[in-house]
């Protein structure tokens, strides 16, 4: 089977696992929606991933496609210009094989358009003296009409089909509140049809901050309390990279907010032993990533009269990632109880279960642990656990070492970890995962065991499996 036949297949098949109305009808409009696709160079993985997307939003008939930022890795014009290259090899003239518009909804990111120092030392290295004509964060306006073929704006509004689409470009989100405010009856925004909205950064206190958890990648708050104002706004953004697999990458409160993953690669919740950053004494520190993990996802959201619809796909595994989220419309009705508020999410969510029987086992080596520091460690093998249904998807697991000393049950030291396939289809989640531990984190001459919780992303946890007792020496 071929790569576009395969999408072709599992877009017809992720649209026949909607609930369809009693008369089957077309979409009103169809958008892919992509982000932080990270381009170096027309011949990298980023780049070729960046393509299957673009394939895949062909072949699902798409009127157009919102990269919400982070499109050139390390800002150059000549990364941007890749990106507009593989754009119009697959949608040549902005169109479809059938002649049909496709509308570019681009924004730039932090990679595109903040000054970098790193990136400017890299420039001036690759171009000497003339390295500022190679930056996009230099000539904004220049680098987006070179390679687009369009007027750049701080903030546009463009028309898909009669419905709107505002693009706010990094840096600009403390302007959104003053343009919406001037444009909603030009756009007719304050109707209950949805619009919709891109940005690199998450409004903050919206998508992966459930029971006010730290969601990397958020803004300062005012694209948050503009957007409140509409109901019926759906937003979207990038920049954190976490995988939608996790039902928090959806939101819904005084308006929709929808994180739009990575085709380049996976962020991690920061805290976790495997997250960007780890530790708490003095402070946090940067973690080396996981090189197992591989992350390249999308969307393709379906408009109905009635209802959104947004198919998950994983580029990496080809396969659905999950049942569609469905939010119905109009958009700004009954807002207390949209199907995507965090409370109705976590309510209907299962809990991730190990199989019965299995056991936690260790093993001693040297080593480095996942903060870089040598020494002997004691790796904690955990088996895989699994969703026990659609709403209970397996995100990472907690660690726990338990000191069994004086008839009692004390935590001696607790890590969370992302689960190794859980950015991937459920059935391609690994069989074993581990937890490092270096020998002096542990307790000594006392008995220990390891107990192991398996949690989804509401950190809702399964029944544990655990250790043999053991005294370290």
């Amino acid at each position: 089977m071929t790569r576009r036949t395969f999408f072709k297949l599992s877009s017809l098949a992720s649209a026949a696992a909607v609930a369809a109305p009693a008369t089957a009808v077309a979409p009103a409009l169809k958008l892919g929606i992509i982000s932080d696709i990270h381009v170096d160079d027309a011949q990298d993985k980023d780049a070729l991933y960046f393509r299957q997307a673009l394939e895949l939003f062909r072949d699902a008939h798409v009127d157009g496609v919102i990269l919400s930022g982070d499109m050139a890795n390390l800002g150059r014009v000549e990364q941007l210009q890749c990106v507009a290259d593989v754009w119009y090899s697959v949608f040549l003239d902005d169109k479809l094989p059938d002649g049909s518009h496709v509308e570019k909804l681009f924004v730039y990111g932090n990679h595109d358009a903040a000054k970098v120092a790193n990136f400017e030392e890299k420039a001036k290295k690759l171009h000497g003296e003339d390295w500022q004509r190679h930056m996009i964060s230099l000539n904004l306006a220049a680098a987006w009409k070179q390679c687009f073929h369009e007027e750049w704006a701080p903030i546009y509004a463009k028309t898909v089909k009669g419905y709107v689409f505002i693009g706010c470009h990094w840096g600009n989100e403390g302007k959104l509140d003053a343009y919406l405010t001037e444009n909603a009856d030009k756009f007719g925004l304050r109707g209950a049809k949805p619009f919709f909205y891109a940005q690199h950064p998450h409004p903050k206190d919206t998508v992966n901050s459930a029971h006010g958890a730290f969601s990397w990648g958020h803004d300062n708050g005012k694209s948050t309390a503009a957007l409140a104002k509409f109901p019926n706004a759906v937003a979207f953004s990038g920049h954190s990279h976490y995988p939608l697999t996790n039902d928090t990458t959806i939101w819904q409160g005084a308006f929709t907010s929808v994180g739009a993953s990575s085709t380049s690669y996976a962020g991690f919740l920061n805290g976790r032993d495997d997250g960007e950053w780890a530790g708490v004494k003095p402070e946090p520190v940067p973690v080396a990533p996981r090189l197992d993990i591989d992350c390249r996802q999308c969307l393709v959201l379906s408009v109905f009269a009635d209802r959104m619809v947004f198919a998950r796909h994983d580029l990496v595994q080809k396969a659905s990632l999950g049942p569609d989220w469905i939010c119905p419309l109009p958009a700004c009705v009954d807002t207390a109880s949209r199907p995507y508020a965090f409370a109705v999410s976590e309510a209907r969510a299962k809990v991730p279960q190990f199989a019965p029987g299995v056991k936690v086992m260790t093993e001693k080596r040297k080593g480095k642990n996942r903060m870089g520091k040598e020494g002997e460690i004691l790796a904690v093998k955990i088996p895989a656990a699994r969703s026990t249904g659609p709403t209970g998807r397996l995100i990472e697991y907690e660690v726990t070492v338990e000191n069994l000393m004086w008839g009692f049950t004390r935590i001696h030291t607790q890590k969370r970890m992302m689960a190794k396939g859980h950015v991937y289809a459920d059935e391609t989640v690994i069989k074993e995962d581990e937890c490092l531990f270096l020998m002096e984190e542990l307790p000594r001459r006392t008995p220990i065991r390891f107990k192991v919780t398996p949690l989804n992303c509401f950190g809702q946890g399964g029944n544990p499996v655990y250790s043999a007792e053991m005294t370290l020496t």
